[in-house]
């Protein structure tokens, strides 16, 4: 029935939810024989039901558009096609030409008219004219190709007078149905090979093969033109003349929305003209070419070197996994190659559970780690050294019998012989995790110990000469108060792997590490400046705030996003950027609820944080030296999502001057008073703080005095303070109560702070322009051009001064 109706309304397949939707509808209300008679509607409710409200589906209607209009001078009605009932409320859904879809009962219907039957296409324009596809089931064809032969000629054109249709009153063939089920196939057919070949554009495509007819995809491509390939029989009959009225009336301008309308293309486009087209597709191609021959054996050689797998035969009841290789181009700043790389990788998707592998989890150190780390070497004016291990996982023992197929193109002896690992492979589940250990038992035979608070965290402090070394995987930061002793155990490193000494840090997962006068100055300037030449906003106005105190955002106001991935991997993308701009936390998070079901206004959202970093690209984080005193200022937005009530915990912690961590989330219950709300907040807070001093009293930098918390709600700081237990607070689960503990300790110093200098206030909630800039600079998030230019006055004066 689904079927039936797409056909009878000339609907594209996109539209078989809404199809098959109001065909469960009917079938719900028809008389059943196996119900004795009696609908299913009708057995389960008692209720007959009612017929009247029952009207044929893709028909002409005019839905009542006054509730969706934006002022009043708009048409109160338009023209639309019915798309049937809607499952939430009682009402018909009706499409409009603008591609939105309405819900509304006050409705009149023409169940004779088919708006996607009686639509033609539009003459043929310049391939480069934009043009919005609708697509449609009628064949198109011009006067000179009404009588075709059985065989289409390659002379034959489309003609660029308006072109003729079916009337509506002839069903579709199926044929026809298919190539125009959507904008997609349209697309696709011009790179596919036919049993027929296609009429010829005015371009003259060669078609003599499927290879000459592949055209290149653009590295922007413009919207598909109104050109089409007919891939099946041309039909014979019930084709009117140009000029006849059936022709003349079939004329509509109802367009029907499509992802090139919507401006979404598929990253596959795209393919033909990336540098990864230059990769060979398989190990038998590259062994064809030379620079990726060589890169293949070097890989190879390497391996061998290492002792990473033994030749074996396969024991009975071991599974076998495969591998395959890997291509890439390195490349220097300026794109030109450096070298070709390949890499052979284990197929750890056929690995068992149990057999094969068992733990998989691999620590990384946290980036509140690293940022205390820098701040106590910036105070200490430490240098900071990075390290780089080449193909780290290959240096991981493994503890599992791991069989893999010899590497395609290297196959020695006999077919039976298989590989039998004894070192970690990229691609294996638990690479990274051997890995780790394997680097773990190296540090710990060099007299290190690692952290309880930050597993890759190892520090070693050996008559008075203190190293600090922080792991990401395969980055390592080196940090002490002795240079000799670092770069001893640099080269005691290095006779275990092979190690790439960067020298100074000045990037490290993206972050740009860059030194003045007072500190270093953490930026991802680069990695933004990317993500804003990715969505093509690069030169984007810049604006002053994240967000608009005003309206909030919410669930229900707004039309659904054209691409729910575009909104998805963008805000992904601003979450990573938050590592060194606190500042857009709060605005980060908001947008981040809504990537379920993002909406038009999330997406404007989205956008105005681009903007903002678009005009404060080179801002960041700046580390100053400054002395090892813990603080922290935390604070919460009472019930200000409008969806659940839930309230916003924020908080910032400092040692000394410098912002080592913070956190903008919405918490997990909902609060019945403010006071509960910043009390939860408070516990938050005073969560981070402990971690914060039990990693220091590792390293034995712990402050003189407690740390202090800085609070606006007194009622909050009496409720932590103060063993109280009435109505309003005994709910309040007993874990969070552990701050009143840290209080009556002395472990937790509670201050008041007044609201207007509660530096946590920009992480619960959008601000104006003058408290935002002046909570900013509290941060210490500051401008690299406007520290360079400030360290140049300070020498310029004091060169002055000297002379």
């Amino acid at each position: 029935m689904g079927l039936a109706m797409l056909g009878q309304a000339a609907l594209p397949s996109s539209f078989w939810d809404d199809a098959f939707v109001t065909a469960a509808f009917l079938i719900n209300r028809i008389p059943s024989k196996v119900l004795q008679f009696v609908s299913p509607y009708q057995k389960l409710f008692n209720v007959k039901p009612d017929y009247h409200i029952l009207k044929v589906f893709g028909c002409l209607c005019y839905p009542f558009l006054r509730p969706y209009n934006k002022h009043k001078l708009q048409y109160r009605s338009d023209a639309a096609t019915f798309l049937g009932y809607s499952s939430s409320h009682k009402g018909y859904k009706a499409l409009l030409p603008s591609g939105k879809v309405v819900v509304t009962r006050d409705i009149v219907f023409d169940e004779l008219q088919f708006p996607q039957r009686i639509q033609s296409f539009p003459p043929i324009t310049d391939k480069h004219t934009p043009f919005h596809y609708s697509p449609s089931p009628l064949v198109t064809l011009s006067p000179s190709s009404y009588n075709l032969p059985t065989t289409y000629q390659q002379s034959t054109q489309y003609s660029t007078s308006p072109a003729a249709s079916f009337s509506h009153q002839d069903p579709p063939t199926p044929q026809t149905s298919a190539q125009n089920s959507s904008a997609d196939h349209i697309l696709s057919a011009q790179n596919s090979p036919t049993d027929n070949p296609p009429t010829q554009i005015s371009f003259h495509p060669q078609i003599s093969s499927p290879v000459s007819n592949y055209q290149q995809p653009a590295l922007f491509p413009d919207p598909p033109t109104n050109h089409h390939d007919h891939h099946s029989n041309p039909p014979s009959t019930h084709i009117p003349p140009i000029d006849s009225p059936s022709a003349q009336n079939t004329s509509s301008t109802h367009p029907m929305i499509t992802r090139a309308k919507a401006g979404v293309f598929k990253p596959k486009l795209l393919i033909a003209v990336l540098p990864s087209s230059l990769l060979p597709k398989s190990a038998s191609i590259a062994l064809l070419i030379p620079v990726w021959k060589q890169a293949m054996l070097d890989e190879f050689l390497a391996l061998l070197k290492n002792h990473t797998w033994t030749l074996t035969e396969l024991p009975p009841g071991k599974n076998l996994i495969g591998c395959t290789w890997i291509f890439r181009i390195k490349r220097f700043s300026d794109g030109a190659i450096a070298r070709h790389k390949a890499r052979l990788v284990a197929q750890g998707f056929s690995q068992q559970p149990g057999f094969d592998y068992f733990e998989t989890f691999s620590p990384v150190v946290k980036p509140n780690t690293i940022r205390i780390i820098l701040s106590l070497a910036t105070s200490a004016n430490w240098s900071i050294t990075h390290l780089d291990v080449n193909n780290a996982f290959l240096h991981g023992d493994l503890e599992e019998e791991i069989y893999m197929k010899q590497p395609p193109g290297f196959e020695q002896g006999s077919p039976n012989l298989v590989c039998k690992l004894n070192k970690s492979l990229y691609g294996l589940k638990q690479a990274s995790r051997a890995w780790f250990f394997t680097v773990h038992s190296v540090l710990i035979s060099l007299g290190f110990s690692q952290s309880k608070a930050d597993a890759s965290f190892f520090y070693r402090s050996l008559n008075g000469k203190v190293i600090y070394l922080l792991i990401y995987v395969d980055d390592i930061l080196i940090t002490g108060n002795s240079p000799s002793c670092i770069q001893e155990v640099i080269d005691k490193m290095s006779s275990y792997f092979s190690l790439k000494n960067l020298g100074e840090v000045q990037t490290f997962l993206g972050i740009e590490v860059s030194k003045t006068d007072q500190g270093i100055h953490l930026n991802q300037s680069t990695y933004i400046r990317e993500l804003l030449s990715k969505l093509n906003m690069l030169d984007a106005k810049g604006i002053s705030t994240p967000m608009l105190s005003s309206p909030h955002l919410n669930k229900s106001d707004g039309n659904p996003t054209p691409d729910g991935k575009l909104y998805r991997s963008t805000v992904g993308a601003l979450q990573y950027a938050t590592i060194s701009r606190p500042e857009i936390s709060y605005s980060v998070n908001k947008v981040s609820q809504y990537m379920a079901s993002p909406l038009d206004t999330h997406w404007k959202a989205v956008k105005r944080i681009l903007r903002y970093l678009a005009g404060t690209i080179d801002y960041g984080l700046h580390i100053r030296r400054s002395n090892n005193m813990v603080s922290a200022f935390c604070d919460s937005d009472w019930a200000s999502d409008l969806d659940d009530r839930k309230s916003v915990t924020g908080y910032c912690t400092f040692l000394g001057s410098n912002l080592i961590s913070w956190c903008s989330k919405k918490q997990s219950v909902i609060s019945r008073s403010s006071t509960e709300a910043e009390y939860r907040s408070l516990a938050h807070a005073a969560s981070e703080v402990t971690w914060i001093m039990s990693l220091l009293s590792e390293i034995n930098m712990l402050p003189l005095k407690p740390p202090t918390i800085w609070v606006d709600n007194l009622s909050a700081i009496s409720l932590a303070s103060n063993p109280v237990l009435h109505a309003c607070t005994k709910h309040i689960e007993l874990d969070v109560h552990f701050v009143r503990d840290k209080v009556l300790a002395k472990q937790l110093d509670l201050r008041h702070v007044p609201s207007i200098d509660q530096v946590a206030d920009i992480l619960t909630k959008p601000l104006s322009l003058q408290f935002f800039t002046r909570l900013r600079n509290k941060l210490g998030i500051c401008s690299l051009s406007t520290l360079e230019l400030r360290g140049r006055d300070r020498r310029k004066i004091k060169e002055e001064i000297t002379h």
